[in-house]
């Protein structure tokens, strides 16, 4: 897993994102810092417009220490050429070689941050409030350029994939030490410790939605409880956490849900808002249809 570098002097004071750096090698070996945008586990959440203000300023500051030519890329016999060309002198196509994959580099940076500060200003622009939606939208523009574009780009964002494996190593799996007194193989190969879990477990799996089992989650004055499933929205980047109570009709199991769910919500996580709980009881069957349609709900759109 990659690791993250000191944050840059401009750090941003809202801690709803993070400006760290990223190093880039210049023509001029120097190295050069480009910002890297943290999310926490809300997801992707709305910059403010002093955020804006701090993002454009630094990617301009990059543009400045950037080479001011054009990057060029074609294909030839299958394979992937680079060429530079000077807008200013209007000059034939330079070829890049292998050797100078760094100087295309720079050159393919130089096109990805005038794009986000494009996107900036129009957002800058408005008078509206920037929304969830525009974070996402700076987010996207790293999507839209080219593949052969991409591989020389480090994004601000985290890639997908990159992202995913810091997820999964912020939640490890299967911390709770309490005894099972029951055990059900998942598909994925783990244990869990009732018939309905392994049911949400391998829907989780089925339908592809990163999770792990009763993963530890510190909570306000030093208390910490294991939820049954740590779940990720890849689309919005939020983490979720899931309870299934499964003895409902139970009345001492009910005293001990609600005292369960009035910590998750005294916590800041409430029912429908990074919680989500299934129930079953004696008289109540495990509604999986109902468990589909929250899935989808919460977690895929």
């Amino acid at each position: 897993m990659s690791t993250y570098a000191q944050a840059y002097p401009t750090q941003l004071e809202d801690t709803s994102f993070r400006l760290t750096s990223q190093s880039i090698q210049s023509n001029k070996k120097i190295s050069l810092m480009a910002p890297l945008i943290d999310i926490d586990e809300r997801g992707f959440v709305a910059m403010t417009r002093k955020e804006l203000l701090s993002l454009r300023k630094r990617l301009s500051q990059l543009l400045d220490e950037l080479p001011k030519e054009t990057l060029i890329i074609s294909k030839s016999n299958g394979y992937t050429q680079y060429y530079s060309y000077s807008r200013t002198h209007q000059s034939r196509k330079q070829y890049i070689s292998s050797a100078r994959i760094e100087y295309a580099e720079q050159l393919a940076a130089r096109d990805y941050y005038e794009l986000l500060i494009s996107e900036t200003d129009r957002l800058l622009a408005s008078d509206d409030v920037p929304s969830i939606s525009d974070t996402m939208k700076l987010y996207h523009v790293y999507g839209c350029l080219k593949e052969e574009k991409q591989r020389l780009i480090q994004p601000i964002f985290l890639m997908d994939s990159d992202f995913l494996e810091k997820w999964y190593d912020m939640h490890q799996g299967c911390m709770n030490e309490y005894e099972m007194n029951t055990r059900y193989d998942t598909e994925r190969g783990e244990i869990v410790r009732s018939k309905s879990e392994k049911i949400i477990a391998d829907k989780l799996y089925d339908m592809k939605i990163p999770y792990v089992y009763e993963s530890r989650l510190a909570l306000g004055q030093g208390t910490h409880c294991y939820p049954d499933f740590t779940v990720l929205n890849m689309k919005t980047r939020r983490t979720w956490y899931w309870e299934h109570f499964g003895l409902a009709d139970n009345a001492e199991y009910r005293d001990s849900m609600a005292t369960k769910l009035n910590l998750y919500e005294s916590n800041g996580l409430l029912i429908g808002d990074g919680l989500i709980i299934t129930i079953e009881g004696e008289h109540s069957a495990f509604d999986t249809k109902l468990m589909t349609a929250k899935i989808k709900k919460y977690l895929l759109e």
